[in-house]
Parts: structure tokens; sequence; C-alpha cells
């Protein structure tokens, strides 16, 4: 190793040690090795290396540019450069590799060495002695002889010294350079003087100048000519004796002037001397070729008589000198040399010489080849590197072998890459091997082996090379016949491979296949549907595979594809033909059979006993397989998927933990709800012989009603009754119900069913009469109203009696469900829906989960799935089917796809399956709530489904249930009775102590009651103290952990137990203060386990609790604020950006007991209780409101956005609450701050005109003081005293305060909620083709009113006609004038009900026309049919058809007998009905034509429109929704939406918008607005004056336009002949300077015609004052209508003058500019006309 080497090393050395302190450096006894030295092959074998990566790097780069080349190394036939030549067939490359490890530079010297001396490497002398042969060779030329390009390299990773001197940079594109590197340089021997040197050197070395002989032909003083004979090939040459003359005296005088006389020895010495040209080492002038050979010339003595005589004088001392420098030549050199006879191909020599230097290292060079590799394969990048190296090395070291073809080389990469794929697809075997490895029934106890594939695989022709394996469980079972093969030695596991479909369909990678490790390979094509262009792929890919590579396929695949593919696969073709013996097969394709029973029963024995987790519940592996009430049985049977059971297979129950907190449950009561149905529809619509009433206190009072109801007009409008309670009257056709008593019951067989019977009784007494067999009958109980509208159904005659649709469900009559189990396994058919409502807190989702709790601990052998569905957590951002429910997230479960797979399977085929959709009302977003009554829709036939909600959201619950596949019920929860209270508590001590504490359980015992006692006189003051949002069982858990800190110390340490301290200052109890208190015990209980701090150090000081949990606090608050307003993420990131916090911090609330945390992509909180979210919302409103930052706006728009969405009450009851009493978690809220406390109020009641109807605020406001108490609402008033946007609200506060008590529930429903269910239907469709005999036969039938409903439902449940067919031939029936009057109330509206879908808007209109000719009568019975047919699934024809009559019902309110089923219909589809009743502008636009007296008929004009504004307004009233006139001066409504009239900007619009406008703000003013609403006169008294001027100057602009034209009886030129109207019109028109020449000759033609008829009214009733109105337009014509007709009559006289005066005036005003013709006409015409009245009244 040289110097440089060394000091290299040291470097290196030294910073190692930097790095790492090297204590073997320190101390050498440690390493007794440490001072050896490298040497022999460590300095030569880096050599040889450095050539492979470069072979490697050369052919790898000219295998990606596409080249077909030969790379040749170390050939004798390319002389020096051997090292590398490429030769791409158009070009060569000859590339000579010098590589030094040292990396010492080269010097110019170095290039001018004897090509004898041994440190010659590069000598240029031996290079063009190559150059010269290379040129010459066939390696160098053409097929055609011509010269081939060639390039010339000397490659290096050395530097030049001081190369700028003699070289230069070669020019040469990078894209065309194999050898370019971006640290490197390539350069070439500069043309200029510096060459010289080079070319001399050449001369004297080259060994191939030397092979040329010499032939001197003459000698004379001018010329010396010779031969120069090389090859027996002679070339002549010239030298002129002038220039060797002049040469040889200035090299004469150069040697004399460098010379001395002698030296010590008595020889000639060079002088040390000054000159320009480079000095030797020893600073003496060199003597360069040229001075040698002229001086060889002067000792010839061929030449004494043409030598100077200077010259002659040195010999003796040039002699000697040149022999000390032992560099003489020859005289055959010095002619060669002086005639230059070389200097040609020397030059070109140097001209194409490259030498590339400061090349990569060969750790360099190796990086590169690396990353050439990566740009062109995938994967095994690095394991391809060494491989290829490897290759190239066992090619180089071949002795036989010095040239790689391009094709080899390619086969090497390309098998390198199917070994790696090959490697690589491995994996996937891998991966199948682990399946299988891992399954605890494998190996298999039975022989499940495929024997036809075991043939297969072991047969050795080579025709057979695709198989095609289907069947059940194919993956399993083809896995057990490849462990069979290598248990008999008949494949060794490396010999096969798994791979999927992609190989076959992408052919690029096939190569794997070419591996040679690979014999077989197995195709897994089951979980793909193949088409035909993948097919006729394959088809190619599979030749290739076999007959190519030689290789056997055999193909998963699913049944359905094994006939297609195998029938494309091996079909005959003459072109492609894969040849396959199927002989030996019944079918072309192998097929697997689903295993046994006993087949199961024998793989599962080794497991028999362990434990199978279904949908969290544990069964015993051995029960279940034999269980037949599940699809289980049947999904075993696959043995893949039974392999994949197995895996979950535990040999001990893993039961999950209670979600409920400790474990504790105690059922309140659930209350059946009772149907109640509205009396008059059971009346009006079931058709049955007898309705017995029972409950009937004053008999007399019920009589009249009957009356009342069945009082109806006749065909003369006359007033006529149905019913009577007098047998003379029993026989009247007009007569349809009578009053009968036990007397009158036979009679009843002389009316059939032309009589419905009422029979007032008791049941008792009705039973003892024995009558219900013999007649059709329904017996029902009143309820205890004092007009008997409403009763429950006791019993019937038959099921198949059609009752109508109840109006509400009572709970308070309800019966308790003693069993829950009733209702979660139903074991008749059909199945059930089930709705459990009840208020926040009374413990809905606790029921969820106790009834999941006891389901999975309860033992069981029959698989019964129970599946809890937490809906506020479902994600269906990429699905809507089922299945996107099964995350643990939402039901608390890990799946496995198998699992839910199964239920899927047994939900179809109706296998015990429970399905518990908890906290409707928590779900946020709409499409939500459609997609999960899509799912109850679906599978409420299959399954038993329990929804759980607060009653404000029943009315999102929409079920098209049919009454013979599923049926619904209603419940509702009881709040705690003393004993459950009593129950609860001794629970939760007991569980306290057992889960947390070491305590005697007597220690326990003795002080329950104490505990128990104090905590009821709690819930006590919660009743009569403050109001509860929230129901009694979640009240009670909030109270006993409050007192965990002090109940379990004090009887642990004292025996005793006081409560008073966990109750301080809060004597007075609020909603509010219980969660304050139980949220601080759980922060106590935090840190006490994250800080050990114990939890009564800190109650002493509660800001502690808040200084050590800020952080915590801010991540709740934040993450409830953002979760119930629905925020972005992006909102978490832009708020926490001021607070220090972290993924783990997040993570540790779960130890909260608050929250759970869950991670996705995002983090979400799913608090424990929804009102725990609502209450840190509220506390972040709170916190936020206060201070002047973005937040604040943006907290602000939130609030005022949802204020009226029920979804936020409790939130804002809640923040309203604090706002008064503040927390201790939101320090910068000040309560003693009144600016503070104002602040929330502000923005809920700030806008005084957001609610123009007061309903929504109102309620709003109820909701907000919900939690006051009488001295906070006082406090509140006397703050809010003079705040101007604070009235209404101080009103409120005044209402409420007189109204004790509030009501403890938020929600505006109460608990006889109100569900509306879809009517069975019928999709049946009938392919008899009726007569048109029989249409008139079924036509004549349905016109019966009496059987209309029975018929109806009798065609369609047989199928005799579609419900399209009967809508047409009931658009017949009521087009007929002899239709039965009393048709549409005695069947014909409930007939028409059941066509569901087929509703038109016929039909529709139909029911609009009866109800107008008669409302008081017929309102009610069309509601109750509306009330059957309307659902929100209905087609949209049909709900439109619909919602067109729901107006209708609105405007005879007051004639409803009960309310019940409109509030109905709007609670449970205001959404809907909003936005069909949004389509007013449409109409508008449309069906509204604009005429000059339309303001005068506005009412009867816009008379539908402003129905349905008004049905909008009574509807926002009836729902508290805020109606407002917003900044576009548009209808605003808001809700749970908010949406605005937008009407078209057409002036019928604007004239509408006005109207509307004009009615909200006149309506505001009214006390009683439900009332006004209400009333059915006219609205003309809402319009004051200001209106009614806006409007018309809407209307007259645009009449006065020429692109308006009205027509027929509304144009103007008819509108005239009244005189009146023509006078206001007239005016109307001057009045807003509208009027044009073309109307004001309208008025002079009827003038005319009036003006010579002496008794015609018109001039006196208005059409002399009109003329005074046409302004500039007046002339002559009109002048002589007025003088004429002064003359006739005075009043005329006086009206005339009366006009001119107002002529007058509107010509004065008219601008000067402005004055024009028709101007000076009028002028002239009113002075003309002036003159003549004047002297008529003279006269």
């Amino acid at each position: 190793m040289d110097n440089t080497n060394q000091q290299d090393d040291e470097e290196t050395m030294e910073t190692t040690s930097d790095k790492q302190p090297n204590y073997e450096h320190i101390d050498q006894r440690l390493n007794p090795y440490g001072n050896l030295h490298g040497g022999g092959l460590k300095f030569t074998f880096h050599g040889v290396v450095y050539q492979l990566v470069l072979l490697t790097y050369a052919a790898k780069r000219a295998e990606k540019n596409n080249r077909s080349f030969y790379l040749i190394s170390e050939s004798v036939e390319f002389e020096k450069f051997d090292d590398l030549v490429i030769d791409d067939h158009d070009k060569i490359i000859f590339l000579q590799a010098k590589h030094c490890s040292g990396k010492k530079s080269y010097s110019e010297k170095d290039f001018c060495k004897p090509t004898t001396r041994t440190d010659n490497d590069v000598s240029l002398a031996k290079y063009y002695d190559s150059w010269i042969r290379l040129k010459a060779s066939q390696f160098s030329k053409m097929q055609n002889g011509k010269p081939k390009p060639s390039r010339y390299i000397l490659f290096t990773n050395r530097d030049i010294h001081q190369s700028q001197e003699f070289l230069e940079d070669y020019p040469i594109r990078q894209e065309m350079d194999d050898f370019y590197f971006q640290e490197s340089k390539t350069l070439r021997f500069k043309k200029d003087e510096s060459r010289q040197k080079f070319i001399d050197t050449i001369y004297s070395y080259s060994e191939e100048i030397k092979k040329y002989s010499l032939d001197i032909k003459e000698i004379s003083a001018e010329i010396i000519r010779f031969d120069i004979v090389v090859d027996e090939q002679r070339y002549s040459k010239d030298l002129k004796i002038q220039q060797l003359q002049n040469e040889i005296k200035d090299v004469a005088n150069l040697l004399n002037n460098s010379t001395s006389d002698r030296n010590s020895n008595g020889q000639p010495k060079l002088k040390r001397v000054k000159c320009n040209t480079s000095p030797n080492k020893n600073h003496r002038h060199p003597i360069s070729i040229r001075e040698k050979a002229l001086v060889a010339l002067a000792q010839d003595y061929q030449f004494d008589n043409i030598l100077p005589q200077e010259i002659k004088i040195l010999s003796e001392k040039l002699s000697a000198l040149l022999t000390k420098q032992e560099d003489r030549i020859s005289t055959k050199t010095a002619l060669i040399f002086l005639a230059g006879v070389f200097d040609h191909d020397i030059n070109q020599f140097l001209d194409e010489l490259e030498i590339k230097i400061q090349q990569p290292s060969e750790e360099q060079l190796g990086e590169l080849l690396l990353q050439e590799i990566k740009d062109d394969v995938d994967v095994g990048p690095r394991q391809i590197y060494h491989a290829l190296n490897y290759r190239i090395m066992d090619w180089f070291k071949n002795r036989q072998s010095c040239v790689l073809k391009w094709t080899e080389f390619k086969g090497f990469i390309k098998a390198e890459k199917a070994d790696m794929q090959y490697i690589l697809r491995s994996g996937k075997k891998t991966v199948l091997e682990d399946e299988y490895r891992n399954c605890p029934l494998f190996p298999f106890n039975v022989q499940v082996s495929v024997e036809k594939l075991y043939e297969f695989l072991t047969s050795s022709t080579d025709e057979n090379n695709i198989a095609i394996v289907t069947g059940i469980g194919i993956r399993a079972r083809v896995y057990a016949t490849i462990q069979l093969l290598l248990k008999n030695r008949k494949l060794f596991n490396s010999d096969w491979l798994f791979q999927d479909f992609a190989p076959l369909i992408n052919q690029s990678e096939l190569e794997i296949f070419a591996a040679p490790s690979c014999k077989f390979a197995i195709i897994d094509c089951l979980k793909i549907d193949i088409t035909q262009q993948q097919i006729d792929t394959m088809k190619s890919s599979l030749k290739i595979v076999t007959e190519k590579y030689k290789k056997k396929i055999v193909l998963l695949m699913k049944d359905n594809m094994a006939q297609t593919v195998s029938t494309q696969l091996f079909k005959a073709d003459e072109n492609e033909k894969i040849q396959m013996d199927c002989s030996s097969l019944v079918q072309p394709w192998i097929k697997v059979d689903k295993l046994t029973s006993s087949q199961i029963q024998e793989i599962c024995q080794p497991c028999q006993d362990w434990y199978l987790k279904l949908g969290g519940k544990d069964y015993v592996l051995k029960d279940i397989i034999e269980n037949s009430t599940s699809n289980f049985m049947t999904n075993i049977s696959d043995l893949d998927l039974l392999c994949k059971i197995a895996c979950d297979l535990k040999e001990s129950p893993t039961n999950l933990e209670s979600l409920l907190p400790y474990g504790i449950y105690v059922q309140n009561d659930l209350i059946q709800g009772v149907p109640v149905y509205d009396i008059r529809d059971l009346i009006y619509n079931v058709t049955c012989q007898i309705i017995a009433v029972d409950n009937v206190k004053n008999k007399q009072t019920f009589i009249q009603q009957l009356h009342e109801w069945l009082k109806v007009n006749d065909e003369n409008s006359k007033k006529i009754s149905r019913f009577t309670d007098q047998e003379s009257q029993f026989h009247h056709p007009h007569i349809r119900y009578i009053l009968i008593e036990d007397k009158h019951i036979s009679v009843l067989e002389d009316y059939g069913d032309a009589k419905i019977a009422i029979y007032i009784s008791n049941e008792s007494n009705w039973k003892a009469k024995k009558v219900d067999k013999k007649y059709s009958y329904i017996c029902i109980s009143c309820m205890n109203d004092y007009n008997y509208q409403s009763a429950t159904m006791i019993s019937c005659s038959s099921t198949e009696l059609n009752l109508p649709k109840p109006i509400r469900y009572d709970i308070g009559q309800g019966s308790k469900i003693d069993d829950p189990k009733d209702i979660i396994y139903f074991t008749g058919a059909p199945s059930s829906v089930s709705i459990i409502s009840a208020q926040a807190g009374f413990g809905k989702s606790s029921f969820c989960l106790a009834t999941r709790q006891q389901w999975i601990d309860q033992p069981s052998s029959n698989i019964k799935w129970l599946i809890y569905v937490l809906l506020p957590q479902l994600n269906l951002s990429s699905s809507e089917n089922f299945e996107a429910a099964f995350t643990h997230a939402v039901t608390q479960v890990n799946w496995k796809s198998w699992e839910i797979s199964l239920v899927l399977q047994d939900l179809v085929s109706k296998s015990n399956v429970t399905l518990l959709f908890d906290a409707l009302d928590e779900v946020k977003n709409e499409h939500h709530f459609k997609v999960i009554n899509q799912w109850i829709n679906q599978y409420a036939s299959a399954a038993n489904i329990i929804v759980t909600t607060r009653p404000h959201a029943l009315n999102k619950i929409s079920l098209t249930l049919s009454e013979k596949n599923a049926s619904c019920n209603y419940y509702g929860l009881k709040e705690y009775t003393k004993d459950q209270q009593l129950q609860y508590i001794r629970q939760y001590i007991n569980a306290i102590q057992t889960l947390k504490y070491n305590i005697n359980q007597q220690q326990i015992d003795q002080h329950i009651d104490q505990v128990s006692k104090q905590i009821n006189q709690k819930l006590q003051s919660i009743k009569t103290t403050g109001k509860c949002l929230y129901g009694i069982p979640l009240e009670i858990y909030h109270l006993c952990e409050i007192i965990t800190p002090h109940f379990i110390p004090d009887l642990k340490h004292r025996n005793q137990i006081d409560l008073q301290t966990a109750y301080a200052q809060i004597e007075n109890i609020t909603t509010t203060l219980l969660i304050q208190k139980f949220i601080a015990v759980k922060l106590h209980l935090f840190l006490e386990k994250h800080l050990n701090i114990p939890s009564a150090t800190l109650l002493q000081w509660k800001h502690q609790i808040v200084g050590l949990t800020s952080s915590y606090l801010e991540l709740l608050m934040i993450f409830a604020y953002k979760q119930t307003f629905n925020l972005d993420y992006s909102f978490l990131s832009l708020y926490l950006r001021r607070y220090c916090y972290s993924s783990a911090m997040i993570n540790d609330l779960n130890d909260t007991g608050l929250v759970c945390v869950y991670y996705t992509d995002q983090f979400h909180l799913k608090f424990n209780h929804h009102t725990y979210q609502d209450y840190f919302a509220a506390l972040f409103i709170l916190k936020g409101i206060v201070i002047s930052d973005p937040l604040c706006q943006h907290i602000k728009s939130m609030i005022y956005k949802y204020r009226y969405h029920p979804r936020y009450r409790i939130l804002l009851s809640l923040a309203a609450h604090l706002s008064i009493t503040g927390d201790n978690f939101i320090p910068s809220f000040n309560t003693l701050n009144c600016n503070h406390q104002l602040y929330l109020w502000e923005v809920i009641a700030g806008q005084s005109d957001d609610d123009l109807l007061g309903a929504a605020k109102t309620k709003l406001y109820k909701t907000c003081l919900n939690q006051y108490s009488c001295k906070q609402r006082q406090r509140l008033a006397d703050l809010l005293y003079n705040k101007e946007w604070a009235q209404q609200l101080i009103e409120c506060i005044h209402q409420v305060s007189q109204q004790q008590p509030l009501s403890s529930m938020n929600d505006d429903y109460d608990d006889q909620q109100i569900l509306i269910l879809r009517p069975s239907h019928f999709n049946v469709v009938t392919n008899q083709e009726l007569t048109s005999f029989f249409m008139q036969n079924i036509r004549n039938q349905l016109q019966n009113k009496t059987y209309v409903v029975n018929y109806t439902q009798n065609y369609l449940k047989r199928g005799i006609l579609s419900a399209a067919e009967l809508a047409k031939l009931f658009q017949q029936i009521i087009r007929q004038d002899d239709l039965d009057w009393y048709w549409d109330i005695d069947g014909g509206f409930s007939a028409m009900a059941l066509l569901d879908n087929d509703f038109n808007q016929s039909l529709a209109d139909y029911f609009i026309k009866r109800i107008e000719k008669d409302p008081s009568w017929r309102i009610n019975p069309a509601l109750n049919a509306m009330y059957l047919l309307y659902h929100d699934d209905l087609k949209k024809e049909s709900k439109h058809a619909c919602l067109n009559i729901i107006p209708y019902f609105i405007k005879y309110y007051n004639y409803l007998t009960s309310t019940d089923q409109l509030h109905a219909l709007i609670h449970s589809s205001y959404r809907t009905i909003f936005n069909y009743l949004f389509e007013l502008p449409h109409y508008i636009s449309h069906k509204t034509r604009l005429y000059y007296e339309i303001l005068d008929d506005y009412d009867e004009e816009f008379k539908y429109a402003i129905l349905l504004f008004r049905s909008l307004l009574w509807i926002a009233m009836q729902v508290g929704i805020a109606v407002k006139i917003n900044e576009n001066h548009q209808i605003q409504f808001t809700h749970e939406f908010i949406t605005t009239i937008n009407l078209n900007k057409d002036v019928q619009s604007q004239i509408f918008s006005n109207i509307q406008i004009g009615i909200l703000l006149r309506l505001k003013l009214h006390i009683n607005k439900e009332k006004r609403l209400e009333l059915n006169d006219g609205w003309a008294n809402l319009m004051d004056q200001a209106v009614q001027n806006k409007l018309e100057h809407s209307v007259y602009s645009a009449l006065s336009c020429q692109t308006i034209e009205v027509l027929g009886k509304r144009s103007i030129d008819h509108l005239i002949q009244y005189a009146e109207l023509a006078c206001k019109i007239y005016y109307n028109l001057h009045r807003y300077n509208l009027m044009t020449l073309k109307l004001a000759n309208i008025l002079l033609q009827y003038a005319k015609k009036c003006q010579n008829i002496d008794r015609d009214e018109w001039p006196r009733q208005g059409g002399i004052m009109a003329v005074g109105y046409v302004g500039r337009f007046f002339n002559q014509d009109f002048a002589n209508f007025l003088t004429y007709r002064s003359k006739l009559w005075l009043d005329n006289l006086y009206m005339s003058e009366e006009a001119l005066v107002i002529i007058d005036q509107t010509l004065a005003q008219i601008a000067v500019q402005d004055r024009d013709e028709y101007y000076r006409t009028a002028i002239e015409a009113y002075k003309s006309c002036l003159l003549n009245i004047k002297c008529a009244t003279n006269r």
C-alpha cells in the first residue's frame, strides 16, 4: 500500500473514532492483531472485482436500452483494450479500465513512459500500437467492409495532475455515452503545441513504428528520398535538405549553449539554464526526440556533405552526451520522425482516445448498478444484483469463453427475475401453509385429498398439463392433496407455487413460471368472476406456461365459472390449441363435493370440547355442529370455512366483559303501549255488523255525539242524519247506523250488512249475550274522554276485519312486560319490530346492553344471534349495506368475515336473529336515517328488531310492514320504583366493594339502608327543587358514583358513613350540578390512577382538579363540541394548536370513565352517555363565547344555526343553566359577571325577527329555562330588565313561573307518541284477461258503497285485479253522475286508500272536491283514508297526490272531531310535506295570470297559493319551526333544516312575495296566531295600505310594458267598459307615471262611443275622471268629449272641470326638456276645452 492509501486509511480511522470510541485502538493488548497489514490478493483482487462490476454495468445499460450486443472481456485479440468490449453491430466500444484503490493521480510523464517500463499503465505508445492493430482488424469493420464507428476509452477512477495543461473536455452527448457518470470527466488531448511531446513519445517507443523498414533511394543537396516498407508494401517519402540544415543549426546552437566543456570525468555535460521549456527533474534542459533525430543524422556519414559545419565540431560532445542520456535513436527512426510519416495516424489516435477520469469506485459503481436494477425490477433488486454479478463472474472465469451475447445476458436477468418472482410468490404459498399450519384441526383425521388431482399431479404425460378444480372447500382439499404428495415423497415442497389469477391475465408476470424450481402452480381464481377478455388472455398465457415452460397448472374456480372457462379453454382452435386429456374425468374439471356430516364430526373430534365465539357469545363446538336452528352446519360443510372457523376456537370460554357500569342492571318497568283508535275511524271503516261500546259513563252524551258525527248533507245540501236510536226509523234508506238494545239483536238478521248496529254495554254483558259467534263485531272500550273520541280494542269476531291504524299508543293503560325475553326472543311468527321510547337517562341503552349480556351469559346449544347496533357510530361512507354495521365501534364486537356472512344467511332464512338498534335519536346524518329505515324494513320479516329512541326522533322511523310478515309494538320505560332504587343501590355498593376494595360483606349490609335513605332523599330533592333532563335510573347511578370516594373509606377505616361531605353545597341538587359532581369524582379517580394522589387530598381544594386535568378537560370539551355539531376533523387541529397535547393523552381519556377512544384514520370519542357529550359541549360553548376570538364567532354561528333543532335542546338547556350557575371546569367564565351570564342568552334570543310566529322561540326558551329554579329565573329576569332583545324571553319567564311544575321532559312529545305505519299492500300482478263484461260487473260491485272496501281487498288479495287496474275503475266510477251521494264516506275513500302506489292525482282531486263540498262531514273520513294511505315510501306520483290533499285538512281544521291523525301525519312527515309545499313558486308562475284587477281578487286568484302558505305556517306552529324574513326578503323556515321559499322573478311571484310578507308581518301582531291561521275567511284584512300600494305599482309597471299582453275578459279593452274600474286603472297608470299613447287611445275609443249617448252612465261613474289621467296624451278628441258631456249634465260639468285641473297639474310638472309635440298638442287642447267649459258654466 502506498503512502496515499495509508494516509486515507488513517483519516478514515480518525473519522470512525470520532463517531464511536475505538477502545481497541487505545489499548492494543485487547487486539493482538491490530497492526497487521494487508497484501497479496487484497491489492489485486479489487481490480478484478471492479472489472466484473463494470462489465455487468455496461451489459445492463445496453440491455436496458434494448440493444443487441456482444460483451467481450480479456480477449488477446483486443490487445490493450481487452478489459471491456461492447459490439452493438453498428458500433463498437474498446475500453481499458485502470482502477486504483489508493486513487493516486496520473501525471503528464505517465503518458510518456516507454513500453518497456513496468509502471506503464497509461503509456500512450502501447495503446497506440493496439489502436493501430484494432483499426486494421475485422472487429472495426462492418459486414460490407466499411469502417465501423469505434470508441477507444481509457477508464480510471484516478485524477490527472495538471490535466488542464494538455487535456480538454471531450464533447460527447450524455444520452449517447453508456459510461457517463455525474461526478466524472471525459477528456482528450489538446490540439496545440502541448500535444507534440506525446507524438514524440509514440515515435520513440511504438513497437508498431519499429516494424517498418527503410530503404534510402537518394541523397542530394536538395532532398533525401527514401521508401518505407511494411508487409511488402512500399511508401515513398521526401525530406528537404534546406529544412534539415536550418533545424540542425538551431539544435547545434542550443546544444552548444546548454553544455560545458567537460565534467570531472572529462565528459561534456549540460548546463543549468533557464528556459521556457519544461526542465527535467534536475532542472536541466531536456533533449527532445527531434533534437535526438537531428544529432543521429549528424553522426551518420551518409549525410556528411549536407550537414552544417557547426554540428560536426560538437560531434565528440554529442556522442558522450547522448550516451549519458541513453536516448540514442537510429537513423531510420530519425528519418521517419523528421519526415512526419505517422503524424496523421498518431494525431487521429490522440483525437479518438477518450480518457475518463474520476470514475466511480467499485463500491460506487456497484450502487449505480443496483440502482439500474431497481429501476427495472419491483422486487428483490439487491438479490438480483448479487445473482447477476455471480453469473457474470461465472462466465468470466470460464477460460473457454470470453464473449457474452446479449441473449445470454437477457437470459441471466430473466432467470433471476423469474427466480425472484418465484421466491416472492412463494410468500403466498407460505401464507397458505400458515393458514393450515395454525389450524388446530390440521392434519385432518379423515382423508380429504382429491384423488383425481393426485393422479393429475403424479402423471408423467406431457399432454395433460391443465386441471380445473371446482366445488366446495377446494383450497383446503387441494392443500391436503399436496401434503399427501409430500408425505409419499412424490413432491418436494419447493416444487410447487401457489398464486392468484394475476399472472395469467398479465403476461409480463409469466416469467415466474420460467423459474427452474417450479414444477407446477396452483392458481386461485375463487375470488373473481372471469370475463371473456380475461379468458382469451388466459388461453395464450397457459399456452406459454404449459408448452414453453413445461409446467402443470391447477386452476381453482367457482362452480359457475368452471363450465364457462372449460368450454372456452379446451375448445378446438386451429391457431391456439391447448391439449388436455380429460378422458379420465367425468367432466372437463375435477368436482369436489361438500363434507358429509360424519366427515365433519370426525374432523372436529380433536376440538369438539373447545369454544367458538359467535357474535360475542361462546358456544361449545360439539353442540353447535349438531344445531339445526342456524346455517352453521351448512357453512362448515365447506372445509375452507371450517378451517377458518377452527382458527378461532379456544380451549376455554372468554366471555365479553359487561358494558354496563360495574355490570349492574336493575330492570325498570317495560310497558307495552295499548293501541288507541279514533271511534269515528272504527265506525266509518270497520265493516262489521255490531260495534259494542264499553265504558260509556254518560249514555245520552254519547248518543248526542253519534248524532253529530253521523249528520251529513244530502244531494240538495240538506242536513240529514244517518244514525238513529229510534226503532221506528231503522228501515229508513238514509239510515246506516242504528243504536240497538238487547231486544233488537234479532232484527239484525233482517238487515244483513246494510245496517251497522251500535250496542252500548260492558264486555261481560256482551259476552253473556253469546252473539259474538253469530255476527261479525268489534268490542271497544271508550277512553276517559269527555267527548268519547277515542277507544281501545277489547275483542273482535275475526282477525280479517280491516281495522284502521291506531292514532297513538297509550302507555298509561298499557300492560307491564314481566319478562323482556317475550319481546327479544319472539318464538312465533311473524317476527316483530319493537319501538322502545323514553327520555334520556331512562335506561334505553342499559336495557340493550343488559339484554345482550344476559344472552352472552346464558348457556345455549342452539345458535341465537343478538346483535347490538349503536346507531350513532355507524359509518356509511363506503357502503350502505348492513355489513357496514359489523364494526367494533358499532357492535362492541370484533367480527370475523365468516361470522358476518353467517349472520346474513340466518337473516335471510329467518333463523333466530335479534337486532338491537340503540340510540336512534343520536344519529345526526339524515342519510343515515334513510338507510336505517331500509334495514329495519328489509329485515323486519326475518328478525326481531328492537329500536330505542327518545320521543322526538320517533318521526324518523318509517316502517313499511306487511301484516302477514311482521308486526310492530310500542313500548315505554318507566322510572324506577322505590324497590328498584333500593335494589340498584344495593347492587352498586356490593359491586364496588367486590371489584375495588376488600371490605367485609357484613359491614356493607349494615349500612345499605342508611345509604339508600340518603340517596333517596337526594332523588326527592331533584323532584322538588329543580328539573331533570333525564330519568331516574341515570340519576341513581350518578348519585352512587358521587358517594364512592366517601362511602368506602369511611366504611373501611371508621366503620361509619357520613355522606354529607359528598353532597356539600348541592343541597338543592339539579341535573347540571349532579353531572358536575359526577365528572369531578371521575376525574379524582383518573388522577388517583395516573398520579397516585389520594382522592381525599384533592377534595380539600376543588381548583386542583381543574389545574391537574385542564389539558384533558380541553380535549374532552373540544371533541364533544366537534362531534356534537358534526364538524370537520380539521377544526380540532385548528383549535388544539393552542394547547400541549399528544395522541397518548387522547388515549388516556379511556381512563376517565366518561368516554371510549376509537381510532381509525382519526380519533373519535364515544361518550358513555350522550348527555356527557352535551355537557362538555356546553362547557366549551360557555368558555368560548366570552372571549373576543374567531372561535367566539364560530360558536355563535353554530348556536344560531341549530338552536331550533330538537337534537340540540338538551345541550342548550345545560348551557343555559351553566350560564347562571357556572362550573369550575370553565374558569374563564365568571358567574359574577352579568355580561358573561347574558352572552349565551343574547345569542339565543338576540334576533327578534328570526321567528315571526314565535312558536319555535317559545319552545326554545322553555327548554333553556327547564333547569332554572324560581330564584334563578327571577335573577335572569332582573338581568334582562331593559334589554330590548329580551322582551319575549322575559314574558316567557313569567309564563313558566306561573306554570308549576315544569315538565320533566325536554322533548315536545309525550309517551303517547303516534307511530305512522305503512298499511298492508298487495304486490300481486294478474295475468288474467278481463272481458269488458267482466270489468263492467266489477265496476258495478265497486259502486256498492257497503261492500266497496271488501271487494277491493278481495280483488287485490286474490290477484283478480292489480291496484293500477282498480285505480282506473275508480276514476270511471267517480265521474258517474248517478253515484250514490254517500259512496265516498261509506267506503269509497277507504277503498281508494288501499291502492298504495297506484293512488293518483285524479283520485286526489276527487277527495278535494268532496271535502270542499261538505267539509263538516267529509273531512274526517277523508283524513282517516289518507292516514291509512300515506307513508314515506310511496312512489313520487302517489305521494304528490296525497300531499295535494293535506292543505285542505289544515284549511278545515276546525271541522275535525279528532286532530290526532293530522298531527301524526304532520309530525312524522313534516319535512316531506314541506318539500312538497315548496312547489309553490312553480304553481304561482304557471297557474296564475297577470291582469289589472288581480289585487282586488288576490284572495281568490292566489287562493291555492295562500292555502299552501297558510299550511306551511300552520305546520311551523305545530312542529315549532322558526319563520323569518331573510335579507333577500324571502320566507325562511328553520328547524332540523333551513329552507327558503324561492319565488321566481315574474310579476305574479313578486306580487305573491309581497302578499306573504304582508300576511306574515300582520300575523306577527296577532296574539293567537294559530287560531288566526285556522280561520277560513279571507285574508284581505291582513293587507295594509303600504303593501297595497307596493303591489299596485308592480302590477301596473308590468302591464304597461309592451311585452305583456292580457287578453279576453282580463284585457283593458274589456275592463274599460266598467267605469269605476276604468277610473281606478287610469288613476294608477297616472299615479305611477306609466301612461302611454296606446293606453290613452284605448280610453279615447270607448269615450267616443259614449259621447253622444245622453243617458249613458259611463262618463258619470268614472269615465270623465279617467280622461283626466291621460296627461300629456290629452288631445282635441278628449277635449271634445269633455265639452260635450259638460253641456249635457251638471254633474258631468263638475267632473270635467275636475279632470281639467288634474290635466293642468300633470302638464305643469313635465320638465322643459321633455315638452315634445304631444305636450304642445295637450296644451292647446286643454286651453280650448277650458274655454268651452267656462262658457258652459256661464250659461
